[in-house]
């Protein structure tokens, strides 16, 4: 028995001295206009109709099951056909995209039955089983579903109308639905109800549930609705909310119907609702809140101080150190936070009864206990706008719906958010905002195989997309590696980085106007590898006049696939300049792959199947740059242009790849919708690559006129020349580099990690020095920033609404230049920071960054005390701050800016 049972049973006779000293008074106010309660009257006319046994017939005795497809056709997804179900006819479904109407259908006889123990009667679940692979399909029970769904809606309903007109008789109906509620939920079913798996029943009166899924979610056992989560009518609860002083309520039932409805239903509900190991997951707040609100209907303050308590830990132990949800899918961030509110509305402004104080804790909720609760809500509501694209969609890596927005954007700005693992590199005004990230997002939860992928948008549009999430057939496509921008090493899928190490950022650095650089690295993508990093310097103040270059480094393996998607939003075509392409009937995958079509959102398509899924491809040879165009159909002048400078050997591929949004729910669409899809392949044993590209959104005629590359030991130059003049980029392929270039100003002598300089004629323009110690354009020099770096003296938690922690460091840091403070822990892996202050000590300086500290020393080593909660073996760790200088004419002082 769980805790919460043994408090319940010892503080029963005070809950019942508060519920009857309680003020008879609604918990849950409804304010409807004249004109909305006409309404309810209309939509519910039928219900009030009918005669009280038809009424009362509608209340389904069993059970229902919510995911059901039709077998007719493939217009659904997710195992969950698109039903209508209308009162007048409830014991049938009819699939609104092909018409058949279900149970009684003959071409899909129910020739097969499932028969479990009732209270009363036997309790048959018929069905109706698939010839080629024995899937059944319970309509009968989908028909209940859609039954008690509509009814208990209908229930409130009238509860409502009678709340504001004081009508009885909508009163009396509503409490009949109620009443036979609480008659049939004791007999219902618990089972077991998922997509694409075979449904399990267990009779009303089972105590033991043998089902491998439940010894890892046992939340999808359910009785009510689908899974445990949703079991508490909360329409039933607001019903009761609105008739339990109703005074002619005690005499319906033969008097029994207040005790039915409270014990028989809305206890046993919320008894069963919390009767499971909480896990403290993102459906966690939908339960939570209908207890709360279960609680302050019957008041019963212990059902409300177990559901606080649990919220609380999952508000404390669930969220990463920078305040986004653990799982890194803004989608469900978006989902977590928005269980933050409702459970702040659910409280209300509920306080403990007097002189209450729960038995075991001693505590008591007032105002100010359940303010404290809520005090980092607007921060963590921060980290699902941060990172959003332009119009407000949610960043949509991992998965995320491409649908999800949060308001309009007016304005881009570069942004690091290192607890998701999203750089934001841009800027712009409108519709010339510039949006490109770099993924190096980790876990496990709605993940995808996309470590390093990167994505652009411009000119209003995602031209080099992320898919995003989809319950669709093609999900095993939409999660696999071969579906991102990103480089897949001997045709598999990438391995997860579930526990938080693998994946590294090693730079962020922004001036804040037009040079912003990200870089990252994992260990956990292939981990034989010596090397899997990729570098993105972004160029320029916004979609008119910006360019991302776009180094990828990888050492080790067989073949190397660098990886580039057209727009999932709209039909665009690819084309290549600078090599031959030819038809190629072949296949992109290993020879030993054994690739099927997935027919459902549950199959896979075999280990690096996800290049099946490639159609139409042609196929060349490149050594050398070529000019990569992915335009658009229906205005040819917008899209991008990508400058690759191909290594010896380059083998190009052009195809098209499933790009799925647009079918929406339906897997009978999927092959009407593809998307650009090109490859750059290198073969070799013991490989090793160095991919470099010039990526330019284009609006017409593209600035960018040449790109050159040189390779050196130590670093990679690229020249880009545009319309406006020359820029010339250094990326040291380790930690430092020398190197010594001619440019249109003057002779270049580079000493750093990364370096740009723009020139316009004989002058420089601008200039960034990062991480190193020299940078000479002829006469001119650049002032360096050191590199600073060192043993973490002291961790400490602070806040004050902009900062909420703080390190000591030995060195003397004046400025940071733009550039992130990145932590590296014994074990190799890392977590940078946002700085928002440098403050001078004694014996050295006080950084203070924008996210928690989020791990401390102790005597065994070094624990994260945010999600993922783990040990890391060692004493001390090191930081590393890549000091930046950024020069650009007309900044203060002659020029230079830091």
């Amino acid at each position: 028995m769980n805790c919460w049972k043994r408090c319940l049973s010892v503080v029963t006779l005070l809950l019942m001295t508060v519920s009857a000293l309680a003020a008879e008074e609604k918990v849950y106010e409804v304010k409807l206009k004249d004109a909305e309660v006409e309404q309810l009257k209309q939509k519910q006319a039928y219900l009030m109709s009918i005669s009280e046994e038809q009424l009362i017939a509608l209340v389904p005795v069993q059970s229902g099951i919510f995911f059901t497809d039709c077998p007719n056709c493939d217009a659904a997804t997710q195992d969950w056909g698109n039903w209508t179900w209308t009162p007048q006819d409830p014991t049938h479904i009819t699939c609104k995209d092909c018409g058949e109407v279900y149970p009684g259908n003959s071409k899909y006889p129910e020739t097969g039955q499932i028969e479990l123990d009732g209270p009363e009667n036997k309790h048959v679940y018929p069905y109706y089983e698939r010839p080629e692979d024995k899937y059944r399909f319970h309509f009968k029970a989908r028909a209940d579903f859609l039954a008690r769904d509509y009814m208990d809606k209908a229930c409130r309903d009238l509860a409502n109308v009678y709340w504001m007109s004081k009508d009885e008789t909508y009163a009396h109906r509503a409490a009949l639905i109620l009443i036979r509620f609480a008659e049939v939920y004791p007999g219902y079913a618990y089972h077991f109800d998922y997509p694409f798996r075979e449904k399990v029943f267990w009779a009303y009166n089972a105590t033991e549930f043998d089902h491998p899924v439940f010894k890892h979610a046992p939340p999808r056992l359910a009785r009510y609705d689908w899974w445990r989560y949703m079991d508490i009518g909360q329409e039933l609860v607001k019903a009761y909310d609105a008739l339990r002083y109703w005074p002619k309520l005690k005499e319906m039932a033969d008097g029994r119907a207040i005790d039915m409805i409270e014990n028989d239903l809305i206890v046993a509900m919320v008894e069963f609702a919390l009767d499971y190991t909480d896990r403290l997951d993102n459906m966690g707040p939908t339960n939570w809140r209908r207890v709360i609100r279960a609680g302050r209907v019957m008041h019963r303050p212990a059902w409300i101080h177990e559901a606080v308590d649990r919220f609380e830990r999952f508000l404390t132990t669930q969220f990463l150190y920078d305040g986004h949800w653990q799982e890194t899918s803004p989608s469900y961030n978006s989902q977590c936070i928005g269980g933050i509110s409702v459970i702040r509305t659910a409280l209300g402004g509920y306080v403990d009864p007097e002189g209450y104080t729960h038995p075991q804790t001693g505590r008591r909720l007032d105002r100010e206990t359940l303010k404290r609760l809520f005090a980092r809500y607007e921060r963590s509501r921060d980290t699902l706008t941060r990172p959003a694209l332009p119009g407000g969609r949610l960043i949509p890596i991992n998965d995320t719906w491409w649908t999800d927005r949060r308001g309009v954007r007016k304005s881009m700005k570069p942004d690091l958010l290192p607890g998701l693992g999203v750089a934001v590199m841009g800027g712009g005004q409108g519709d010339k905002q510039l949006h490109v990230h770099l993924n190096f997002t980790s876990g496990h939860g709605h993940k995808h195989n996309d470590s390093l992928s990167f994505g652009l948008f411009a000119n209003e549009k995602e031209l080099l997309p992320d898919i995003g999430y989809t319950h669709t057939a093609y999900r095993a496509f939409g999660i696999s590696t071969m579906s991102h921008n990103t480089v897949v090493v001997n045709g598999v899928e990438q391995q997860r980085d579930g526990d938080w190490s693998g994946n590294r950022l090693r730079a962020f650095v922004t001036d804040g106007r037009a040079f912003h650089l990200a870089e990252a690295e994992s260990a956990s993508a292939y981990p034989p590898l010596g090397r899997y990093r990729r570098t993105l310097m972004t160029v320029g103040h916004d979609s008119a006049d910006a360019y991302v270059i776009d180094i990828f480094q990888v050492r080790g393996g067989e073949q190397h696939d660098y990886l580039l998607h057209g727009s999932a939003d709209d039909d665009s075509t690819a084309s290549i300049d600078g090599a031959a392409m030819e038809s190629f009937e072949g296949t992109l995958m290993n020879k030993s792959v054994k690739f099927r079509e997935p027919k459902g959102e549950s199959d896979g398509v075999g280990k690096g199947g996800a290049f099946g899924l490639v159609r139409n491809i042609t196929r060349g040879r490149a050594n050398g740059v070529v000019k990569l165009d992915m335009l658009l159909d229906d205005n040819a002048k917008l899209g991008t242009r990508t400058w690759l400078a191909a290594e010896r050997d380059t083998k190009l591929y052009l195809g098209e790849a499933p790009s799925i949004r647009r079918a929406r729910r339906s897997d009978q669409k999927l092959p009407n919708y593809m998307a650009p899809f090109f490859s750059a392949r290198r073969n070799g044993k013991d490989l090793t690559s160095t991919f470099v590209a010039v990526h330019e959104p284009v609006n017409g005629k593209p600035r960018i006129q040449d790109v050159a590359v040189k390779r050196w030991p130590q670093a990679i130059v690229v020249t880009i020349t545009t319309s406006d003049g020359v820029d010339y980029a250094v990326i040291a392929k380790n930690n430092a580099a020398t190197a010594r270039f001619n440019s249109e100003a003057g002779g270049v002598q580079f000493q750093g990690r990364y370096g740009l300089v723009r020139t316009r004629g004989d002058k420089v323009a601008a200039a960034h020095l990062v991480g190193g110690k020299t940078l000479r354009i002829g006469s001119q020099a650049i002032d360096a920033a050191p590199l600073h770096s060192g043993a973490i003296l002291d961790i400490q938690p602070y806040d004050d609404g902009v900062s909420y922690g703080y390190f000591d460091v030995a060195a003397r840091i004046e400025n940071a230049g733009g550039s992130a403070f990145v932590v590296h822990h014994p074990d190799g892996s890392t977590q940078a920071y946002n700085i928002t202050k440098l403050e001078p000590r004694d014996r050295g300086t006080r950084i203070y960054v924008a996210e928690d500290a989020g791990f401390e020393y102790t005597k065994k080593g070094i624990r994260t005390i945010t999600y993922p909660r783990r040990s890391i073996k060692g004493q001390r760790s090191k930081y590393e701050l890549l000091s930046a200088t950024h020069y650009r004419v007309g900044a203060p002082g002659g020029g230079g800016g830091g």
